[in-house]
């Protein structure tokens, strides 16, 4: 039995559970494992969370502090929306738009 399994099985016994709480419960594994391989920066494991449908949306935001000696400051920010498309039997991806 997965750990999820558990966790609803073990929980059902506490109190009865509502149907948002029961898929809380189904989703934090998910949100965990998915935040645990990208903050280790495990990229090919992470894309495969979602090799379902074969391609994965990918925001990224960023913001540079920039000074040069004591005259000049600059705060740059920005964003960027990456589409990855799987490779059919390659085994990784490619930048899809």
């Amino acid at each position: 039995m997965t750990a999820t399994g558990r966790i609803r099985v073990w929980a059902a016994r506490l109190v009865a559970l509502t149907p948002q709480q029961a898929l809380w419960l189904e989703l934090m594994p998910f949100y965990s494992r998915q935040a645990w391989l990208h903050d280790e920066r495990n990229l090919k494991e992470w894309l495969d969370l979602f090799a379902d449908d074969g391609e994965v949306e990918a925001k990224t935001v960023f913001l540079v502090y920039r000074s040069h000696l004591e005259t000049d400051h600059q705060l740059l920010s920005g964003c960027r929306g990456d589409a990855l498309r799987k490779v059919t039997g390659a085994g990784r991806y490619r930048g899809a738009r």
